[in-house]
């Protein structure tokens, strides 16, 4: 769709990741994603962190509500919208939202270091290519729901 913003975010959850249930039964997952950069402010280089909030929808959200925690790195890919609010104190802020098209774990939930995983996407499957049996972890599309490596 020509004027959509698409965004890829990488960054830590500044909390639990929240489900909540809609009036038609589906289901909403909302992540709060923190990307810290670093900045020369005052001649001085200093942490700047932005936050997003994503939405992640259907069974991709009951993926994210039962694997993911606050701290976990993740990959988030979708339509980016700014929105608008007042603080508490009156000031007009901007709040940078993600509807996910798209949510990957980075990192492992216990420390370890293994590859990275895909929550599996609630978009139609598409064609896999076939390849040789190696250690490649499944794309994100290729895994059943019992195959879950987390």
């Amino acid at each position: 769709m020509a004027g959509m913003a698409q965004a890829t975010v990488v960054g830590n959850l500044g909390a639990d990741p929240e489900i909540k249930f809609m009036e038609d039964g589906k289901q909403v997952c909302r992540l709060r994603v923190a990307v810290t950069d670093k900045a020369k402010k005052d001649g001085t280089w200093q942490d700047v962190t932005q936050w997003f909030a994503v939405s992640v929808w259907g069974k991709q959200a009951e993926h994210c509500g039962q694997y993911l925690q606050k701290g976990r790195q993740v990959l988030v890919q979708g339509r980016l919208t700014a929105r608008e609010y007042q603080d508490k104190d009156g000031a007009t802020k901007t709040a940078l939202e993600v509807a996910a098209d798209k949510v990957v774990f980075l990192g492992a939930k216990d420390g370890a270091d293994r590859p990275p995983q895909a929550a599996p996407s609630s978009s139609p499957a598409r064609p896999s290519p076939k390849a040789a049996p190696s250690s490649t972890p499944k794309r994100d599309d290729q895994w059943e729901d019992e195959e879950l490596p987390f």
